[in-house]
């Protein structure tokens, strides 16, 4: 140990503990500067996430004022109209199958939610169209007025009332 003659041994302590002190400070400041990074990452992650919902929140709520305005125009049956509005409404608030005001949506597209439709609809036949027909027009005739007035209320809101 040439190298260490006549040099205090406290002192080569000293400079070992010094330089590990570097070395452990120069990983901390690394580690600090991946996790900062990381951090931003996650920042412009989640801003990217509120945007996408804040933009498919405004996507249904277009189409509610869409298909509420259609239904009360009559351009489309209640139960199209109710089932559509009933999915939208659960993409703009998750808890919407739960309040009172939505409740009629919800509660016609179950009531109806059991009559074929698309592809399905097409290979009835005739009769089985007519007998489903039949009890579509009765189940929206039952739920009719309810319907209308809720749809004219949804369309009150603040966040389905503008264009």
């Amino acid at each position: 140990m040439a190298f260490f003659e006549g040099i205090d041994s406290l002192a080569v302590w000293v400079f070992l503990g010094m330089f590990i002190l570097t070395i452990l400070g120069a990983y901390a400041w690394h580690l600090h500067r991946r996790v900062k990074a990381l951090e931003e990452k996650q920042q412009v992650e989640a801003r990217a996430i509120a945007r996408r919902r804040q933009q498919q929140i405004e996507d249904a709520t277009q189409g509610i004022r869409i298909l509420a305005g259609a239904m009360v125009r009559e351009e489309l049956t209640l139960t199209e109209g109710c089932m559509r509005i009933a999915y939208l409404l659960t993409q703009v608030d998750e808890s919407a199958p739960d309040k009172d005001q939505y409740s009629v949506f919800f509660q016609l597209a179950s009531a109806t939610s059991h009559i074929p439709v698309l592809d399905a609809w097409k290979e009835l036949s005739p009769q089985q169209k007519n007998a489903y027909t039949r009890e579509r027009t009765n189940i929206e005739a039952a739920f009719g007025e309810f319907v209308i007035e809720a749809t004219q209320e949804l369309l009150k809101e603040p966040l389905f009332n503008h264009q």
